[in-house]
């Protein structure tokens, strides 16, 4: 039972080279308009050649001639949720997947354009068991890695730092090019000018952990009527908290007749895990920190407007009937099983099996504003996305920073029309309107520099989740205890960060 409209694939119009907009504010928030959007019904596909897709053929600034000799780059990687086969290698053989197969051919171009082996080496832990291992091999002294793919929570959040190298001026990496997504590093950054985390096309995964809200068309239909109004509220941008509070609330239906809210019911949302109250959190523009004349973080929260969002998600959570905060995951079976309207989760829920298995058809549309005052939807990118890292002992850094680039290149020209348009917009999608929204989510898709470091600086980024967890309102009340201790915390880390920077040894040479 075909169910699934095509999008039109706008060739000229894929993904943007930089996730725009990525990013808190510096030191004041910054005045953005949202791109005008057509609500009017998607056309039917069209059919488009090679020669009319410029990514397919635009050059990178590696040299023509550059030869690596045969040269084996290893790469350490995390197998974990099937991060690496959509990051590294596919499958490691060709697989008839469309996604898998594209990861895998790029890898088999790089090698062959280079003259280089590449050799993942994949760890199937913990994450808290891979920060250990890089942090192992990097003290140890052991030279043979040329780059790691790590998550955010492995590197960043687990203070590993000092293990892998500042990027900024390494050879071969062009960060002016497509493929990398600049402002997200920028975000990252914690001078603005240091790169040691590598965010562009070569990770698949910086897509598919956006947050994103999911809901069952035919229970939406029951309440409300026409799912596609749904849609042109939110391209529209009213898809608000309030909104959302309002709709989930009106779609809860007491099934059993027992005048509880109980397994049976349908629910209007469930939110079941710490993690997606972040999720909800983050989709507002909140203004949490500045930067300096140096690019360097000062703590800072906009009280106001911390407070009525702390607010609306514990009213939203724990005062609306027919939506709970549940500390265990279990949203996503609920969803599928037909007992709740909205999921709100990531995008990576359309690759999984349980959603692509669903009878009912669902739609997909952006985390909810927090007000529309904000002008634009945004969409945390959760700190277990991939970077790339060169590790300090590597042996032959240029070596892995020419590779890097040619992977992020090729990934560009060949990996992410397959991922994003063929993928993610269109098999597993269920309608057009859902492609359209898609954009919206990686229009408005962010890396948080403090979200990132959130374990590091003291939990200071999370505030409001941990207040919505224990119901409590008093936003400014938390802030005010936690501030000062917290501005110590990262002025230390700073300190101590801008000591290790200059003490570092610039490396970088030209492979002869």
């Amino acid at each position: 039972m075909e169910k699934r409209i095509l999008a039109s694939l706008l060739a000229l119009c894929l993904l943007l080279p930089v996730l725009s907009g990525c990013g808190e504010s510096k030191k004041e928030t910054p005045e953005t308009t949202t791109a005008a959007v057509d609500t009017t019904a998607p056309a039917a596909v069209t059919e488009v050649t090679e020669t009319e897709d410029p990514r397919k053929t635009m050059p990178d600034s590696l040299p023509a001639d550059l030869n690596l000799g045969g040269a084996t780059v290893r790469i350490l990687g995390y197998s974990n949720s099937n991060w690496a086969a959509y990051d590294i290698c596919g499958l490691q053989e060709e697989s008839g997947d469309l996604v898998f197969d594209a990861v895998y051919d790029r890898t088999r171009k790089v090698e062959e354009r280079l003259n280089v082996t590449i050799e993942p080496d994949l760890h199937e832990s913990k994450w808290q068991d891979y920060a250990s291992l890089m942090r192992s091999l990097v003290q140890s002294g052991d030279d043979s890695y040329g780059m790691f793919y790590t998550m955010g929570n492995a590197s960043i959040q687990s203070s590993n730092d000092k293990l892998f190298r500042d990027l900024a001026d390494a050879p071969y990496l062009d960060f002016s090019q497509p493929w990398w997504w600049k402002e997200a590093m920028d975000e990252l950054s914690l001078d603005g000018s240091t790169y040691r985390y590598l965010v562009g096309d070569i990770s698949l995964t910086h897509y598919m952990t956006c947050g994103c809200t999911f809901f069952n068309k035919a229970l939406y239909e029951d309440t409300f009527g026409d799912p596609d109004e749904l849609y042109k509220l939110t391209l529209d941008g009213g898809w608000t908290l309030d909104k959302f509070r309002e709709m989930a609330g009106a779609a809860y239906r007491d099934v059993n007749g027992n005048g509880a809210v109980d397994e049976g019911d349908v629910y209007g949302s469930i939110v079941g895990n710490p993690e997606l109250i972040k999720q909800l959190e983050y989709a507002s523009d909140l203004q949490r920190y500045t930067r300096d004349e140096n690019g360097c973080i000062a703590f800072g929260y906009d009280e106001e407007r911390a407070t009525q969002l702390t607010e609306k998600l514990v009213q939203i959570l724990f005062e609306t009937p027919g939506v709970e905060y549940r500390s265990a995951y279990t949203s996503l079976n609920l969803f599928s099983n037909r007992s709740m309207v909205f999921l709100l989760e990531r995008l990576w829920q359309t690759f999984n099996g349980v959603m692509r298995e669903m009878e009912d058809d669902f739609g997909i549309i952006p985390m909810p504003k927090q007000d529309e005052e904000q002008k634009e939807y945004r969409a945390l990118i959760h700190n277990n996305s991939e970077y790339v890292v060169v590790p300090k002992p590597a042996a032959e850094p240029e070596m892995a920073c020419a590779v890097i680039e040619a992977m992020c290149a090729e990934s560009y020209r060949s990996v992410v029309q397959p991922f994003y348009e063929q993928a993610m917009k269109l098999k597993y999608s269920r309608d057009a309107y859902s492609g359209q929204c898609i954009d919206l989510i990686r229009q408005g898709a962010r890396k948080v520099v403090l979200y990132e470091y959130d374990d590091v600086f003291n939990q200071c980024a999370t505030i409001i989740t941990n207040c919505v967890k224990d119901q409590s309102t008093n936003f400014s009340s938390t802030y005010a205890k936690r501030k000062s201790a917290a501005s110590k915390t990262i002025e230390k880390y700073m300190d101590k960060f801008k000591k290790d920077k200059e003490a570092e040894e610039n490396i970088w040479k030209t492979i002869g």
